[in-house]
């Protein structure tokens, strides 16, 4: 599966840049103009944004509107019709089964930036977001949010509002505002330390097997001819090691292998190794690069013991972990805090 060029449609910024609009904040165009966005493109429902562009987007809402709940507002905001060509097709799905393999058939059609997975386990199914692009720390943790939150959305817009069970996990730790979840009830949101930066949505077949109930089905247009071409009409990243950095840098508990990196791009070991190679890198070198970067900002936090840390950067012994920083910042761990007063 190769990575695609990182993009966000206008389409699904629109709802929330609607909403700030109506509030007239002085800074809006101001920030707007320094992504090097305007109002025709914002309003263009075919236009994308960079991830560059949306990540700085993003940064400037938090900052001026003091709100760390934009992921959760941005979803919950995200309708099927936000799918443009693609929402025709899913309005003709007549299960949740079926809308959630068409959503995954056709998730580049959604945005290039991430993948989806959906999976059936028997009695049980799992819907599944990574990203597929580099982005920043707070972005990513923002887009989490995105999925999850529209995931809730868009199944129940599709179920006629009729509230449905389901189990969401979340990678990140559980946001300040993490209480709002409580509105989307019976859903339960779970927030912790996966491996690696995901949402996993578990559902039972009680909820996959169950109709759809569209309020118009006069409305579905046979829209789906083109979604292959569309699909095959997005350019290509030739950047794989900026994804795979993120991956490392992000990797909880764990040291992602070559093959479990290579396994999540559906691609073979070898063929990652030489993409890598390609940009002058190789696996070792990124991943203690990644890992003493977030060391040293884990050892900035003094509510971080030694053993939390070496843990969380995948160290089964902190000794291991000592001997590591130590040959990378010539000093130990312990003395890397006192010299920083932590």
């Amino acid at each position: 599966m190769p990575l695609f060029e990182a993009t966000v449609p206008t389409r699904y910024t629109a709802p929330l840049l609607d909403a700030l609009r109506e509030q007239s904040p002085p800074w809006l165009a101001a920030e707007l103009a320094c992504a090097g966005l305007d109002s025709r493109t914002l309003r263009d429902p075919a236009a994308t944004l960079t991830m560059a562009q949306f990540d700085r987007l993003l940064v400037a809402m938090t900052k001026h509107t003091g709100r760390d709940d934009l992921g959760f507002e941005f979803g919950s905001r995200i309708t099927l019709q936000h799918h443009g060509a693609l929402a025709g097709a899913l309005s003709r799905c007549r299960t949740v089964d079926d809308l959630l393999r068409l959503l995954t058939r056709y998730n580049r059609v959604i945005t290039p930036s991430f993948f989806l997975q959906f999976r059936s386990l028997g009695d049980q199914g799992e819907f599944i977001w990574r990203p597929a692009a580099p982005m920043s720390a707070p972005t990513l943790r923002t887009m989490e949010e995105v999925f999850a939150t529209s995931f809730h959305a868009q199944v129940s817009e599709a179920l006629g509002h009729r509230p449905r069970r389901y189990d969401a996990y979340l990678s990140m730790p559980a946001p300040r505002h993490a209480a709002r979840y409580r509105e989307l009830r019976p859903a339960r949101f779970h927030f912790g330390y996966l491996p690696l930066p995901e949402v996993r949505i578990a559902m039972d077949a009680a909820l996959l097997d169950s109709p759809l109930n569209w309020s118009d089905h006069a409305a579905a247009q046979a829209q789906d001819a083109d979604l292959g071409g569309l699909q095959r009409g997005i350019r290509r990243n030739k950047r794989w090691s900026e994804w795979v950095g993120m991956m490392l840098r992000e990797a909880e508990g764990t040291k992602p292998t070559l093959p479990e990196l290579a396994a999540l791009l559906s691609v073979s070991p070898r063929t990652l190794s030489r993409k890598l190679a390609n940009e002058g890198h190789a696996l070792r070198d990124l991943a203690n690069e990644a890992r003493h970067a977030r060391a040293c900002k884990l050892l900035r936090d003094p509510s971080q013991s030694i053993g939390q840390i070496a843990w969380r950067l995948g160290y089964s012994d902190p000794t291991n972990f000592t001997h590591a920083f130590r040959a990378s910042e010539g000093v130990s761990p312990t003395q890397y805090r006192v010299a920083r007063g932590v």
